[in-house]
C-alpha cells in the first residue's frame, strides 16, 4: 500500500521494508537507528540521515530495455528467481537431457554390503549421479554390469533405447577383462577410444543404435579420479552443448604446489603437459611481432631431450618452423624438489628481426631462478 501523499521538510512516515519510497522522501533509516519515537516527534541518531540511504532505485537491478537474460543461458536457482521477479511464468527451453549410466566390473560390489576380499564399492555410480544431477539431467541408473559381453551388450541396448546419452565407467583399456569398448564398437560407432591426456587416457566417445534410435556415448574411465576429471574436461562441455547452454565455464582455483613432490616416473608427463599449455600465448606474441605470420603453415613440435644433470629435473625444447625458417626455440625446466620449481627461458629467433630472452613466470607455481 504505497504512501503517496506529499510530505514536507523535516517530516518524515513510517515505511516497511521493500515497500515503495514516497515520492518527496529521499532516504530510509532503519528502525534500529532510530534513537526514541512518540506519537509527536522522533529523535534520530547523530548521522544517520543521508540522501539515498537505504535506497534502491528503479531500474537499479535490471533498466527497462536492457537484456535480462540471454539465449542458452543455463537455468539455474537465480536465473529462474529473476524471471520470475519479471512476472514470466513459462518460457520456451530444451528440454532436459536423458542419461543412462552404469559401472563395469567383477570386483564393484553395491553399498550397503560387507566387505568383502579383492572387491571395491561402486563409488563411480554415485559420482556420475551426482554430477548429472547438478547439471540438471535426467538421470537412468542402470547398476553394476559385470565383465561379461552379454551382460554389457544387454545393458548398452537398454540405456540407449531410454536415454539420448549413455555413460559407462570401466573396461576402456585393452586388457582381456575389458569388454565395454568391444560391445561399444559391435553396437555402434566408436569415434576414438584413447586420448593423450592423464588421468583420463582410457576414454571412449561415439554412438550406439538400439533399434530406431541412436544415442550418444561416453566410455569413461573406471579410475575414479581419473573419471571426475574426464566428466569435467569432455563430458560436462558436451552435455551443456547438447543441452542449448551456450557457455557455462568451469570455475579455476589456484592452487600452491608448495607441498607436493612429483615422483620421478610421472615428470617427464607432467614437463611436457606444463611447457605444451603455453604453445598459444608464445604463438600470440609471434602474431603481433611478425605481421605476415601464417599460423596455417607452421609446423610446431616439442621434444623432451634428457633428463637435467640435477637428476631431479628433465629438460625440454621446443622449435617451430615456418617456410623452412626455423623462428621459435624454447627451453625449460621441470624439477620435483620439494617445492614445485618451474623456471622457463624462452628464446625468440627470427620474429622482426630481434632475438629477446626473458622468464616467464605461470601463476600457481612457486619459481627458483636458475
Amino acid at each position: 500500500h504505497p504512501f503517496l501523499a506529499p510530505i514536507a521538510a523535516g517530516q518524515c512516515i513510517r515505511i516497511m521494508t521493500g515497500a515503495v519510497i514516497p515520492p518527496d522522501c529521499d532516504c530510509v533509516i532503519p528502525h534500529e537507528k532510530v534513537a526514541s519515537i512518540s506519537t509527536s516527534e522522533i529523535v534520530l541518531a547523530a548521522g544517520s540521515v543521508k540522501s539515498g540511504a537505504n535506497c534502491r532505485r528503479r531500474g537499479e537491478d535490471l533498466a527497462q530495455g536492457e537484456l535480462a537474460m540471454s539465449d542458452g543461458t543455463l537455468l539455474q536457482a537465480a536465473q529462474i528467481g529473476m524471471l520470475a521477479s519479471l512476472g514470466i511464468a513459462e518460457i520456451e527451453v530444451y528440454r532436459r537431457l536423458k542419461v543412462a549410466f552404469f559401472s563395469t566390473g567383477d570386483e564393484l560390489q553395491a553399498l550397503g554390503n560387507a566387505p568383502a576380499a579383492g572387491m571395491l564399492y561402486d563409488s563411480n555410480r554415485y559420482s556420475m549421479q551426482a554430477l548429472l544431477t547438478r547439471l540438471g539431467c535426467e538421470t537412468v541408473d542402470l547398476g553394476i554390469v559385470q565383465d561379461q559381453p552379454d551382460a554389457i551388450r544387454a545393458a548398452l541396448l537398454q540405456a540407449a533405447k531410454e536415454a539420448d546419452v549413455v555413460l559407462t565407467s570401466g573396461g576402456m583399456a585393452g586388457g582381456d577383462a575389458d569388454f565395454t569398448r568391444r560391445m561399444m564398437q559391435e553396437l555402434g560407432d566408436v569415434h576414438f577410444w584413447q586420448l593423450l591426456m592423464r588421468p583420463g587416457r582410457p576414454f571412449a566417445f561415439g554412438h550406439l543404435q538400439s533399434g530406431a534410435k541412436q544415442a550418444t556415448l561416453f566410455g569413461l574411465p573406471g579410475n575414479p579420479v581419473a573419471l571426475m576429471i574426464s566428466f569435467y574436461m569432455l563430458v560436462r562441455p558436451a552435455l551443456l552443448r547438447m543441452m542449448g547452454v551456450r557457455a557455462a565455464p568451469l570455475p579455476q582455483l589456484l592452487v600452491s604446489m608448495d607441498a607436493y613432490a612429483i615422483p620421478n616416473e610421472k615428470l617427464e608427463e607432467v614437463a611436457k603437459q606444463v611447457l605444451a599449455s603455453r604453445k598459444q600465448a608464445h604463438i600470440d606474441a609471434i602474431k603481433q611481432a611478425q605481421a605476415d605470420f601464417n599460423e596455417a603453415d607452421m609446423e610446431y613440435r616439442y621434444e623432451v631431450v634428457k633428463p637435467h644433470s640435477s637428476g631431479h629435473a628433465f629438460e625440454v625444447s621446443y622449435e617451430g618452423t615456418q617456410r623452412g625458417k626455423t623462428f621459435f626455440g624454447y627451453v625449460g625446466y621441470v624439477s620435483n624438489r620439494k617445492i614445485f620449481n618451474l623456471f622457463v627461458n624462452t628464446q625468440f629467433s627470427f620474429v622482426a628481426g630481434r632475438r629477446d630472452m626473458f622468464s616467464e613466470v605461470l601463476a600457481g607455481f612457486a619459481i627458483t631462478l636458475p
